[in-house]
């Protein structure tokens, strides 16, 4: 828990980072909710208000009362806490109704403007923000909590488990979420925090720095440097030549020594040691040091999207306010940046339809997200990932990790 009613130099700090429920681990717990429980409680306490309270200035007892304005986590963190499905699904995305289609016989969905195989569209990306207008209908807080009710009508009348699973899939919900889209008991249960009910997928947005600097950079990269290759073909236009990467590698090390040591631990060949690469290391790639080893050793129209992406990202990523016209430009980078993705490297062929992964159509939610919640830093994960960093050092019994944690 993060106080968000203090300044952005405080809240960023270790110690004014509150932490709840510690889950069991190595793995993640299978009922993610029985512990979240215990924050639903003082969640509802807290927006009850706690009376007797002692501040400064003031003789008499104050009333303190504070509500949650938002839940921050990467994807598949926020599909656990919210009631979506996930990457199995016909509908992904957490803000609007991207529809997907399966490639071949596997159980991932992919996301493409148009349907390989009978050509019908799925999304338009023009007009994404034109309202009622777009194919992609945005999602509200009614349409979740009313499919969340469709899929727990077809658990409770005992339809079959493949009947079930087919519900999830067309509806991208797999049931009631505490914090999202609860259902009767819960909102009996916690009356006081219905301001997130109705909030809607906004409630839960993605930390959009690990959208891009952890997926959609890396992906770029891989398809420049050719590691990710579709049915093992080795001429696409956009990947680069063997000696190019040769000497893309020595230029970036022999950069090393002309900036400060903390920037040269990014300045690795990347098409070798990419699997350590961190966000910081793919943050300094798309903000500083992507461009010039590109310039002119990939076609210009990739290299034009690759621009727009770092165009975007050198707005998205500052510590500082967001004007209208900077959501405008995001926006615009953003929309060039997704349609020529699918136009030059997808192209509209079933065998291409891997590329076609959810963290290229999620950019579209950025500028939605960016309305609704504001610049980028006050909701990503650097303080909670910094905290989260510092618990391992306090286990200090392997036989009883859990009540080591707390003891200490």
């Amino acid at each position: 828990m993060t106080p968000l009613s203090m300044s952005p130099h405080q809240r960023t700090e270790n110690k004014y980072q509150l932490l709840m429920p510690v889950t069991p681990g190595p793995k993640q717990p299978v009922d993610l909710e029985y512990f979240l429980h215990s924050v639903a409680e003082w969640k509802n306490e807290l927006a009850k208000g706690v009376p007797g309270l002692t501040v400064a200035g003031s003789t008499t007892p104050q009333v303190l009362t504070a509500a949650v304005l938002k839940f921050t986590t990467d994807q598949p963190g926020g599909d656990t806490l919210t009631p979506f499905e996930g990457i199995s699904s016909y509908i992904y995305s957490r803000l609007r109704l991207f529809k997907g289609v399966y490639f071949s016989a596997g159980n991932h969905g992919y996301y493409a403007p148009t349907d390989p195989a009978s050509g019908s569209t799925l999304f338009k990306i023009a007009d994404c923000n034109e309202g009622l207008d777009c194919i992609a209908t945005p999602r509200t807080a009614k349409s979740i909590a009313a499919r969340a009710t469709v899929v727990e009508v077809a658990r409770v009348a005992g339809r079959s488990i493949i009947s079930q699973t087919s519900v999830k899939q067309k509806t991208g919900i797999k049931g009631y979420s505490l914090f999202l889209a609860p259902s009767f008991a819960m909102r009996q249960a916690y009356p006081h925090v219905e301001n997130v009910w109705e909030m809607g997928p906004t409630a839960s947005p993605y930390d959009t720095n690990h959208l891009v600097v952890l997926n959609v950079v890396p992906l770029m990269w891989k398809l420049f440097a050719g590691l990710k290759l579709v049915k093992k073909k080795k001429d696409e236009a956009c990947i680069m030549s063997t000696a190019t990467l040769a000497l893309v590698g020595r230029e970036f090390q022999g950069s090393r020594r002309t900036v400060p040591r903390a920037q040269a631990r990014s300045l690795r060949i990347i098409n070798v040691q990419h699997k350590s690469f961190k966000a910081v290391d793919w943050l300094h790639i798309i903000l500083c040091s992507g461009e010039v080893p590109l310039a002119k050793r990939i076609p210009g129209d990739f290299y034009d999207i690759f621009i727009a992406l770092c165009r975007a990202s050198r707005l998205l990523f500052r510590r500082k306010g967001i004007t209208r016209a900077e959501i405008q430009a995001i926006d615009a980078d953003v929309k060039y940046f997704v349609t020529n993705y699918y136009a030059k490297i997808y192209r509209g062929s079933t065998e291409r339809l891997p590329l076609c992964l959810s963290t290229v159509v999620t950019l579209l939610d950025i500028v939605p997200l960016l309305w609704a919640c504001g610049p980028v830093w006050v909701f990503w994960q650097y303080p909670m990932e910094r905290q989260i960093g510092t618990l391992g050092e306090l286990i200090r019994s392997h036989l009883r990790p859990h009540a080591s944690l707390v003891e200490n």
